[in-house]
């Protein structure tokens, strides 16, 4: 560092930058229908939700049962020939 008569003391060039962070914060904020954003803010649209396709599968009915048939009867037929006895 050089003393100046004339003014204050000044750092040397060489001397190292202190290191400075920065952080930015960025605050997403759902607005009710109605609200307005405020002045200055960035406006981000909600993106429209993927379509959803739902297939349901449903089994066709079961076709009705037969109705039951009673097994066939046997006839026996006896004849006579006319005029025997």
């Amino acid at each position: 560092m050089t003393a100046d008569a004339a003014g204050p003391v000044a750092p040397l060039p060489t001397a190292a930058p202190a290191q400075i962070q920065v952080r930015t914060v960025t605050r997403y904020v759902q607005l009710h229908p109605g609200e307005t954003a405020p002045p200055g803010a960035l406006v981000v649209q909600k993106p429209d939700p993927s379509p959803r396709t739902v297939i349901v599968t449903v089994p066709a009915p079961a076709p009705p049962a037969p109705p039951a048939v009673a097994a066939p009867r046997r006839v026996v037929v006896v004849t006579r020939q006319s005029g025997t006895k």
